[in-house]
Formats: structure tokens, sequence, C-alpha cells
């Protein structure tokens, strides 16, 4: 039955109420006007939401809604329009502005914030307490530089409801002389009923002049207001023969940290402990690990502070000596940090309070993790199908042909390394083959032992085994083919709630490392360069530019910072093709304008933007007038062949073609530009030629290079199933293949492969192709009624 409301489905919730945000998509024309909505829980609770309209449809109404609730029950949640305001909720947030200082209160937690002063955070106080009072309590350091010499901030709402409040702090760390080093943001969150506080630290190198910063320290430090009477909470994982754990009370300083020594968080030293249990070698002591929070007290009330990611974004050091905690982000036991011009990462930490010295361990971490709401709960794919945002009714549904399903899950998996600047990205081994006997600048790494290079008489000279990778600086993928959009689209597609620690990963790590805030190199200013070492050491071209995923993430989450560099790409690609010299190199019948055009179609159709609506309609203007049978001679592709037509070459190199098909589709079908349509489909006609003539003559193709995809598209605009069969051929080459059982986890295959199958299996599975590939305990005839394509 087909549902009626928005539904969302809440994997993570507490009798005590825990915070959900998602973006819910609605159809046209359903939320115009004054409109509320609330949450009704499968227990019947109605809970208020406080929205925010991310996207608009052209008429107005509202397309995309971040809809804030208060979760006390897991499971679906119906989201439905109300016409009054509904009922408050418990402990609502509230907002107090007076000259500069910026309140939220929501009864149970009391934060001042400041324009002006030694600190962003002028007064904190939790459950009747004043936690921070003095001056300067809290701090932003980074060593001789800090937050308590600005003479002025600002401050911004981003969300402003009674069930969520978040600030935006912006400002800078000088030094006594009024020198500047890092810009930061620091938002400030607040949600209803919740007694927890949540910070999201953010710095930015915006320094001009310099490639790099020195840096041997950065941190957040607190000094709370309590009594003289101090301990220090924190677990020890594992203790005696049984590996149990224990709580530990400490006076003296305790100290946590994430290095390179062990996987997991540790105590800085075996003593902090105070474990007077006599361990034999085989339990493998000393038993250090821990958890990644920290608490302080003073025998009456006590906090505990704990960062996101704490053991991912290695190194970090968390220490308390008395009332002050100090979260070093980035400790100086790891040596300098040259930070890069441009460069910035995001902390997110929380702060949790008790009224009484210890709270046991589950409600620590259930009041820590409480804010942390990226991945509590997704919208039912039902309903993004149902609605058809981006294009969800097309890809291959859930349970649809289990050993495909089973392939996906596989596939869609990467393999992330724990560190501050490289989590959200991987290394690409493929690149590194190519780039050193290339002399592309890849260093041997210090302990390296020093060998001459091997080159092999292909067309792809590559470095013998012994010489790769592990003794060279790795590149670095920097999001190519658009591994968010991939995560987002499966995530959609599924519903997978293990998808989304991957997704907040590479997104974050798009926007905040791979995206250069600022560049003394015109090219480099706002843009992302592509795969490469350090993530930035490359150039920043047009056809590395993708908005798709973020776009799709910032719908999801409603996250301003992923919406701000979507924005700012589309801008460089505007500013690009609007200088003369640059626009000599990318304006072609290429990737170099293939993918600006899919990067501008979701701009245009998500922002709404004039400016990218009439850069885009010159690109498709151009391409629908290329006259295809003027070309002659090799495309300047790695597939490019003089011997072949430019469709055999397009076929050979459709990962460079698939975004000029996907974003000429998607414009065509939004807009109703039957010109643009009747060129694709010509195209696509002869795309399709070509590819049968290739699998003719043995070239090998398979999933990566994106055909099945492209031939998804002309099924779609015509309906002829030769499409299909032409791209059945990828797949059972692909199902023959080594591929099929060793993926690498990396971005960029990872991305070309699913962005080429998951469309078309949707397809494959409607007309029964996929029926021979079923395990043989579960086949089931093929649906009848799918014969044909129901456009």
């Amino acid at each position: 039955m087909p549902l009626e409301n928005p539904v969302v489905n809440v994997f993570d919730a507490d009798p005590t109420g825990v915070p959900v945000s998602i973006g819910v998509p609605f159809p046209k024309n359903r939320l115009r006007g004054k409109w509320n909505l609330v949450a009704i829980a499968s227990d019947g609770t109605r809970l208020p939401i406080g929205a925010r309209t991310l996207v608009t449809w052209k008429d107005g109404s509202a397309r995309w809604v971040l809809c804030n609730f208060i979760a006390k029950v897991k499971g679906l949640h119906s989201i439905e329009i109300v016409t009054d305001h509904g009922q408050s909720p418990s402990n609502a947030v509230l907002l107090h502005q007076a000259a500069d200082v910026v309140t939220l209160d929501n009864g149970l937690l009391h934060v001042e914030l400041s324009e002006t002063g030694a600190s962003p955070i002028r007064k904190l106080t939790a459950l009747g307490h004043d936690y921070l009072i003095k001056a300067n309590a809290f701090r932003l350091m980074n060593d001789g530089y800090d937050s308590t010499r600005e003479t002025k901030r600002t401050i911004r709402l981003i969300e402003q409801s009674s069930v969520r409040m978040r600030a935006r702090i912006e400002g800078a760390h000088f030094d006594g002389t009024d020198r500047r080093r890092l810009n930061y943001r620091l938002d400030i969150e607040v949600w209803a009923g919740v007694p927890t506080l949540r910070l999201d630290y953010h710095f930015f190198n915006l320094e001009s002049g310099q490639d790099t910063l020195p840096i041997d320290r950065l941190a957040m430090e607190w000094d709370f207001n309590l009594g003289d009477t101090i301990n220090h909470h924190f677990l020890q994982q594992y203790h005696t023969l049984l590996y149990v754990s224990r709580e530990v009370l400490n006076p003296a300083t305790v100290a946590l940290m994430v290095d390179q020594t062990r996987g997991a968080a540790h105590v800085e030293q075996e003593s902090m402990l105070l474990d007077t249990e006599k361990y034999n070698f085989h339990v493998r002591p000393p038993l250090v690990d821990t958890a990644n929070w920290l608490g302080v007290n003073d025998g009456t009330r006590s906090v505990y502070v704990q960062m996101q990611d704490f053991c991912h974004m290695r190194p970090k050091r968390l220490v308390s000596d008395g009332p002050r905690i100090a979260l070093e982000i980035w400790p100086p036991f790891a040596g300098r940090l040259d930070l890069c011009q441009g460069r910035s990462r995001r902390q997110v930490v929380t702060l949790a309070f008790g009224a009484q010295p210890t709270l046991p361990i589950n409600q620590i971490e259930s009041q820590l993790n409480a804010p942390l709401w990226e991945g509590r709960a997704n919208v039912l794919p039902d309903w993004l199908a149902a609605c058809e945002e981006f294009e969800q009714h097309r890809l291959l549904q859930p349970k649809s042909n289990v050993r495909f399903e089973k392939y996906i899950r596989r596939t869609v998996s990467l393999e992330m390394p724990a560190s501050m600047f490289d989590l959200g990205d991987t290394p690409d081994t493929g690149y590194l083959r190519n780039y050193i006997p290339i002399g592309n600048a890849q260093r041997l790494l210090t302990d390296a032992p020093k060998m001459s290079r091997t080159f092999t008489a292909g067309p792809f000279s590559t470095v013998v085994s012994w010489d790769f990778p592990n003794f060279h600086e790795p590149v670095w993928t920097n999001n190519e083919y658009d591994i968010i959009h991939t995560l987002s689209l499966e995530l959609m597609r599924t519903g997978q709630m293990d998808l989304w620690p991957q997704l907040r990963w590479a997104v974050r790590h798009n926007i905040e490392v791979d995206f250069i805030h600022l560049s003394d190199h015109h090219q480099q200013h706002r843009a992302t360069p592509q795969h490469s070492a350090g993530h930035n050491r490359s150039g920043a071209i047009l056809s590395h530019f993708w908005t798709q995923g973020l776009l799709e993430y910032y719908c999801l989450t409603g996250d301003e910072d992923v919406r701000e560099v979507a924005i700012a790409l589309g801008e460089k690609i505007l500013e690009n093709l609007a200088t003369p010299e640059l626009r000599a190199g990318f304006w072609g019948f290429t990737r170099e304008l293939g993918w600006p055009c899919l990067a501008l179609e979701f701009l245009a159709d998500l922002i709404g933007d004039e400016r990218f609506e009439r850069q885009l309609k010159e690109i498709v203007n151009y391409f629908i007038s290329y006259d295809r049978r003027k070309f002659h001679g090799a495309l300047h592709l790695s597939s490019g062949d003089a011997r072949y037509s430019l469709e055999r070459q397009m076929i050979s190199g459709y990962f460079a073609y698939g975004c000029m098909v996907e974003g000429l589709y998607r414009y065509a079908l939004r807009t109703d530009d039957t010109k643009a349509r009747e060129w694709l489909v010509n195209l696509l006609h002869d795309l399709r030629l070509a590819l049968d003539a290739a699998h003719q003559d043995g070239q090998t193709l398979g999933l990566a290079g994106g055909q099945p995809q492209g031939m998804a598209f002309g099924y779609e605009l015509t309906g002829d199933e030769r499409f299909l069969d032409s791209a059945m051929v990828n797949v059972e080459e692909h199902v023959d293949s080594n591929g099929w059982f060793n993926l690498p986890h990396q971005v960029k295959p990872v991305a070309m492969v699913y962005r080429s199958m998951i469309r078309f299996l949707y397809h494959a599975h409607a007309t029964g192709r996929l029926t021979y590939f079923e395990y043989q305990s579960i086949k089931s005839p093929p649906n009848p009624l799918s014969q044909k394509y129901n456009e």
C-alpha cells in the first residue's frame, strides 16, 4: 500500500529522549504557506518537530525539510502535517539576545555566548551549577595563539526552534601582539530536554604567504568551577585475568591518548590506572586500554568530556589536571604539524553533566552520545522512491536479487585510515603504480630503502611489486567519481544505518581537507585538487569537481558547511569558464565540460541559482551542436586510439563521458528540453553499436567503465531492450572476472562500479535478465508486468 506520509526509521532511542535530525522530502505542493509537522511514534506519541526548509520546488513549496525531534522509542515515525504549532517539547530551548551576548537555555543547560571578551563562551551553567564562570575559563589554543586575545567575534544562528538551537561563533586565534594564526568556527548546539552540550570546533588555515604553518599543539581547554577535592573518573577496559571492565577514580593527573602504538584509546602511563593486580605475560600487560571519555568531579557534581571519532582521528590526547580538562587535538607528542594553507578540520566534542560525584557508565555514554545525531535515523526507502528523489525509483530495489544485493554490500565498503587528516579518504594503489615511474614526485618514505626504478614495456609503465607501494608516500583519491554520491545513494536505497559513519567521514574530509579554503595560487583557491599526494599537491581542474553527493548529503542532514562548499565549487566552475585562458583549456567535447555539466545540473536543481542555470545551458547547447562526424584523431584519454571512431573511443573511455550523458539526461528531463533529449537518444544509439563492436572484438570492459549506466539511460528514453542486452555482456564479464571477488576497497573503483551498475540492475531485474544469476535455492520467475519499461 502506498505511503500517505513520510516515514522515518529511528535506530537509536531512549526513554529519556535523544535528538533526531534528518532531511525528509515532500511531493510538490504538499507543503505550501504556513505549515507545522509532528512525528507520530510507533506507540502513538506525538512529538513536536523543529522544521527548516532546505530545498524548495519551483512553485515555492517545500521539497526537502530538515526535521528535528526528540525520539523516545525506536522504530518507525510518521511525519504528519498539523495546522497548529502542536505541543511544545519538554524543556524547550529558549533564545535570548542582548547587546553582544546570545543565550541558549533549555532549563537544564544555560549557555551564554559572547561576541567580545576573553572567551566565546562567557558562562555555562548545567543542572543548576555554574561550571564556567571565569573570563577565560574556556579557551581555543594553538601554541602561543588563542581565543582569549580576540577583540571581536561574530555569532549567527544556524538552527532556531524550540527543539534545537545551533549557534555559530566565528573568530580567530591571536597572540599578545595581535598577530593572527588560524580562524575558527565554533558551533554550540543545545536540544530540548537534553543535559548535554555539543561543541563543533572547526579550525581553518587562512593565512596568506605561507604554504604551511608549523604547529606544535592545538587544543581546547576548560577550567571547570569545582570544589577542592578532585577526582578523575575513567574506565579501564580490561582488568584482572578475566578482562572485566573497571571504573577508576584518580585524584592525580590523568591523560588518555590515541597514537600509533595500539588500536584503542589508552592511558598515557600505566601508573594512572592505580591497578595493583599482578599480571602474567599471557594477558599482555599493561592493560591500559580505556574508553574515549574522561570525567572530573569534586565529590558533589561531575562533568564528562568526549570527542567524536577520538580513535579514528588520531593522534589525540585528553588530559585532566585538577578541575582542568584539555583536549589536545594535535598533541605535542605527535611532533610538529605542518598545516597546509587552506586546510581545515572539525572536531566534535560533547559535555555531559551530573548532579552527583559519578554517573553510571551506561548513562555517561548515552548522555555524551545523545547530541551525535548523524546516522540515528533514515527516511524509509519506500517514501524516497515514491517521491522519486534522486531517482530512487529507478535503482535496484532491495531484496530484488539476493546475489547482487550481497555483491553490492561487499562493494560499498572502504578501507579508510584512522588518522586526523586522512580519515574519509583512501589511498589509490592504481594511481601510485602509475605515478612512480612517470616521475610524479612520489617521494620515498623516510624509512624506505633506496632502489632503482624498474619499467615495463607496456602502455602503462609500472614498477615491479617489490618497489610498490609501501616505500612511497600514498596518492589520495580526493573523492574521485564521487564516493559521497555512492554512499548517499546506497544509504537512501537500503536504509542501511552502518553506512552513515563512512558517509559522514567522506563528506567532512572532502569539505575540510580536499577543498582548499584559501590559496595564494589562483587556480587552487576555493577549489578541490585532483588525486594527489598530501591531498592537495595537484591541480584543481573542472573534471574533478563533484557536487552531486554533497548536495544529496545536504538534503539528508541540512549541513550548511556542505552546501557552502558545493556552491563554492559551482562558482569555481563559473570563474574558470569566464577566464579566457582557462576556458580555452577546458572547453571541448570532453569530461572537462562533462563533469561541470553534471555538477551544475545538481546545483541548478537543488540550489536554484540562475548563474548555474545559465552556464549549464551554454554547456548543453555546445554539446548538442557538436558535430561528431568531423572528429578525427585520438581522444586525450588513456583509451584514446585514432584507429577508431569517436563513438568507439567514447565507449572505451566511457568513464570520462558518462558524466556528460548523465548530466544531459537529467537536464533534458528536468527542463523538458526535447532538442537535448533527441540529441542524447541519437548519441546513445551510436554508443550502443560501438559497445556491441567492442564486445565482439573481445575488448575488456566489465563494470568499472560505466557503460551499463549509459545503456540504462538509453533504455529509459526509448524502451529499446537492445540497450539492456548490450550492457548485460558487461555484467556477465564482470561476474566472470577477478573483480567480482576482489574489488579494491578504495574510493575510485568502488564509486565507478556502483555508479555503473545500480541503475542498470533495476531494469535488468525488471525484465528478467538477472534471474539466471540468482542463487538456485531462491530463483523466481521474472515479473511479466515488467517486460517493458513503463516511463
